[in-house]
């Protein structure tokens, strides 16, 4: 019976019930926090003017194309980045249908201010408006993509991702804005295609994902990576529902030495920042150091959420490294701000959640469960 209350306690904890989507309510990020991500002109202008030789995608357009993003251009805008390593997108939003667009290695993608990519509305559970899968040296700058979740027709999945990147070395994401996507706004994963080469060196900045509906942003398998000055908002509609969530699916799924500075997690549905490292139990493997600093989280169920032990009884194992959350911000959380939850003393991972505010300290230790893992400290 305690083994079934247990479950059943962190089953409520960590998922989201039928009913979030009914009690959820958009807000607007606030100005205060949108100037980490602003872009201004002459930063766009200097970005432009230092591409070579940049092929513009209006150009394989039809005749007499529109510029409302209300026809299906996927398979010659599709054609005309998979022929040239440096392209500009047109300065007018373009219609791209569930097949969703594939980048080449050594290779930039330049969005104008006007562009957009806005997705076709599709049944299907799983796609990928922008896929960087299995290349290297990919540079995308000022991606504006809007997924299909109001219109989407199907009703079954959750995986239909804004930017999906996997398998993948030496990537840049700056000043993007992917909202409104089935899934995630954006995904890191493992490659699809050895289900072995994980993402090395990537890179996102000055990006906002807001208004998806599983995740903001998942990172299923990356390491030597920095996120910077980054906004995760307004998630909603399926579990987890976390702005920022680093969940790896499998122990065969590499974490390692990922770093997190300046990120904002707004009204997410039930959770700021989440990590669940339970799946990496079977192997020795080492996380590195797993730093978030200066993270604000306001208004979710929970602030910055932690499931890094694991609930299998057996000899096996046991993966280790660090966690440091240094200086957050945890406010207007209904729930708790600081959330551990540790299924037995399997656990080798090392957390400081640091913080110069004592009533700050007093409150988190209390949320810890007496966990010999986790250090509040200044």
């Amino acid at each position: 019976m305690k083994e079934l209350i247990r479950f059943l306690a962190v089953f409520f904890i960590f998922s989201n019930n039928n009913c979030s989507g009914q009690r959820f309510s958009y807000q607007n990020v606030p100005s205060e926090y949108l100037g980490n991500i602003s872009i201004t002109a002459s930063e766009r202008l200097a970005i432009k003017k230092g591409l070579t030789a940049p092929y513009l995608l209006e150009k394989a357009l039809p005749r007499n194309y529109v510029k409302d993003g209300s026809v299906d251009y996927t398979d010659i805008i599709q054609n005309a980045i998979t022929k040239n390593k440096t392209v500009i997108f047109p300065n007018f939003p373009i219609l791209i249908n569930e097949k969703g667009l594939t980048l080449r290695s050594n290779s930039i993608v330049y969005f104008p201010e006007n562009a957009k990519i806005i997705l076709k509305t599709n049944n299907f559970g799983q796609y990928e408006i922008l896929r960087i899968h299995d290349v290297d040296n990919v540079k995308v700058y000022f991606p504006n993509i809007v997924g299909d979740r109001y219109s989407h027709t199907g009703t079954t999945g959750e995986w239909g991702m804004g930017i999906s990147i996997r398998g993948t070395n030496n990537v840049l994401i700056y000043g993007a804005k992917v909202e409104k996507c089935w899934g995630d706004g954006i995904y890191l994963g493992i490659s699809p295609v050895t289900n072995s080469v994980i993402n090395n060196n990537v890179l996102i900045k000055k990006s906002i994902v807001d208004d998806n509906r599983r995740n903001g942003m998942s990172i299923i398998s990356a390491q030597n990576s920095i996120f910077e000055n980054f906004i995760a908002s307004n998630t909603f509609g399926t579990a987890p529902n976390a702005g920022i969530d680093i969940e790896p699916d499998a122990n065969t799924d590499i974490i390692k030495n990922l770093t997190f500075n300046n990120i904002l997690a707004f009204n997410n549905d039930v959770h700021g920042f989440l990590f669940v490292l339970s799946n990496l139990y079977g192997k020795n493997q080492n996380i590195g150091e797993i730093n978030l600093t200066n993270f604000t989280s306001n208004y979710s169920q929970f602030g910055v959420s932690l499931k890094i032990g694991t609930d299998k009884e057996k000899q096996f194992e046991v993966p280790y490294g660090s966690i440091i959350i240094d200086n957050p911000l945890l406010l207007n959380t209904s729930r708790q701000s600081l959330l551990s939850y540790e299924e037995n003393n399997k656990n080798k991972f090392s957390v400081k959640v640091k913080s110069q505010s004592e009533a700050k300290r007093n409150e988190y230790f209390k949320y810890i469960n007496s966990s010999k893992n986790i250090i509040i400290s200044k």
